[in-house]
């Protein structure tokens, strides 16, 4: 099904099992979804939104959602529920069939990626609406064994994305735990597949990704450079780039109970506080206590 207008208010719609195909609202200089729309599928049964929504499809207007919600269920289903916060819901897409609803420019669905991100506003000058301010510099955490490293990062958008140019749609910055300031010049060796298993709303980016360092990977949205990622299925006359997300990883050794990046006594006394499996066995016990004393004792951070 292809819908192209704007939905104004007492323009109710109702899909009585799946949407499977893209619904499109052109912003035409307003939001763009002003009443609600009800999928009434069943979610356990692999109906529900498994297609594509897409607002402000020609990219005209910067403001938000409108007042109209998606709702999965009938008003008197106990398990009705929509996507919220709008117009960066929070909902993973499993929960409600697979699909997204996507505002243009498309903006990074953290509750989708893997790993799994936190939404946050790195830059609180761009005003968008739901976000809140990082105050840990990292939106993931991971934690390999020693010597080992994360292997690879897969970033999924509100709605379908397309690279332009052959080279890498995106950069990779890092820098060491705590410290402040530049990221410093993109890494090399850093690489990509476009849409992972099908998904045309991913991309996703292959290390290594070492530790004790926080990443920082975002997308190249300059439609004058040769490579960039761009929203598809727009009715735009010319490409826009996705929105200018960031995506921030920290990679620490297991034994690094405080995951500050350093192997140090106040790990161990974290880890007496809260035992951690770090052997993993499955078990928090003994051993793990002895391996994060070792891992302390033969560091050179303290």
């Amino acid at each position: 099904m292809y819908f192209s207008g704007v939905l104004g208010d007492q323009s109710l719609i109702e899909i009585d099992r799946s949407l499977a195909g893209i619904m499109v609202f052109d912003g035409d200089g307003t939001s763009s979804l002003n009443d609600d729309i009800y999928i009434l599928g069943d979610l356990d049964n692999e109906e529900g939104l498994t297609g594509q929504v897409i607002l402000n499809a020609d990219a005209t207007t910067d403001e938000g959602w409108g007042d109209g919600r998606l709702v999965f269920g009938p008003d008197e289903d106990e398990d009705q529920f929509w996507l919220s916060p709008t117009p960066y819901y929070d909902n993973p897409s499993s929960g409600f069939g697979g699909g997204a609803v996507g505002r243009v420019p498309y903006y990074c669905h953290y509750a989708d990626c893997s790993p799994v991100g936190h939404k946050v506003d790195e830059d609180m000058d761009t005003g968008l609406d739901g976000l809140g301010e990082s105050e840990n510099g990292y939106q993931v955490i991971k934690k390999v064994t020693q010597g080992g490293q994360w292997d690879s990062v897969t970033i999924v958008h509100y709605g379908s994305i397309e690279q332009v140019g052959a080279g890498a749609p995106f950069t990779v910055r890092r820098k060491s735990i705590g410290s402040i300031g530049n990221w410093g010049s993109p890494l090399p060796g850093f690489t990509h597949t476009m849409h992972p298993g099908g998904n045309l709303r991913a991309i996703r980016i292959d290390g290594p990704f070492a530790p004790p360092f926080d990443y920082l990977i975002e997308p190249k949205t300059d439609g004058q450079q040769a490579d960039y990622l761009r929203c598809a299925e727009t009715t735009a006359p010319a490409d826009v780039p996705v929105f200018d997300w960031d995506y921030r990883l920290r990679v620490v050794e297991l034994q690094d109970i405080s995951a500050n990046g350093l192997l140090e006594p106040d790990d161990i006394t974290a880890w007496i506080d809260d035992p951690t499996d770090t052997t993993l066995d499955g078990i928090a016990d003994n051993a793990d206590l002895i391996d994060v004393t070792e891992a302390v004792a033969n560091s050179d951070d303290w």
